[in-house]
């Protein structure tokens, strides 16, 4: 009897210990998920303001860009008008402003375009796209319209080469390329020669790129040259316009 008792007290003792063992086991592993959903809380938090906080540094960072970009494109064509200042004879009284393509004068020509400046100014103003001559513009019906590259109406002076051979630029008709004429047939040029203009024409100051000669013809009373522009303006909305003299009532 006494045997059967004590191995009774036994086995209860030992289902206690296994019970209890097992509830250890059930709140450990509830403590774990608990833990676990935490853990998950937290990390999810954590990555959701990280992703607001880059997105909106993103923002930030790309604004601070683009308005130091504005900057260093009006301080690349300042300095180039810097640099060849003592070769010009364009006024000391310059100035540059922002413009926008407001839309096609006509929708057959993409080469002629409105722009959102109508300040009155009866010269020829030059436009320039990021340190590169873009074409030409003119008051109209107060308004602003610019002759871009290519535009039969866009015509200014530039040099060709290091001898600086002056030639007038014109459109070519189906054609990106333009064309240099009125070259001197003793003008010592050949294909590769960079072309800047020349500031001559009171239209631009000297030094702004415009393309390099991919083609030379001898014509009966001058040289023509095929020049490849720089950049292709046509799809651009911003431009830089430049007047040789401010718009003021100064004498």
């Amino acid at each position: 009897m006494n045997k059967k008792f004590l191995f009774f007290v036994l086995f209860i003792f030992l289902l206690i210990i296994y019970a209890f063992e097992i509830d250890k086991t059930v709140l450990k592993g509830l403590n774990n998920i608990n833990n676990s959903f935490k853990s998950y809380w937290v990390n999810s938090y954590i990555s959701v303001q990280n992703f607001i906080d880059q997105y909106f540094n993103q923002q930030k960072t790309i604004k601070e860009l683009r308005e130091e970009n504005t900057k260093l494109k009006y301080t690349n064509i300042f300095l180039q008008k810097e640099l060849y200042k003592k070769n010009t004879k364009a006024p000391n009284k310059e100035t540059f402003e922002e413009v926008y393509v407001l839309s096609y004068v006509e929708f057959d020509d993409f080469t002629s375009v409105w722009l959102d400046y109508s300040t009155p100014y009866q010269d020829f103003m030059g436009l320039i796209y990021d340190g590169n001559v873009a074409g030409i513009a003119r008051s109209q019906d107060n308004k602003v319209v610019g002759y871009l590259n290519g535009n039969k109406l866009c015509n200014y002076t530039v040099y060709i080469g290091e001898v600086k051979a002056p030639a007038i630029i014109h459109s070519i008709k189906n054609s990106q390329n333009l064309l240099a004429k009125y070259i001197p047939l003793w003008s010592d040029i050949k294909e590769g020669d960079q072309v800047i203009t020349s500031g001559l024409d009171n239209i631009f100051f000297e030094g702004l790129s415009v393309g390099k000669v991919i083609k030379i013809e001898k014509k009966p009373e001058a040289l023509e040259a095929v020049i490849e522009p720089s950049v292709s303006v046509l799809n651009k909305k911003q431009f830089y316009i430049y007047f040789p003299k401010k718009i003021s009532n100064e004498p």
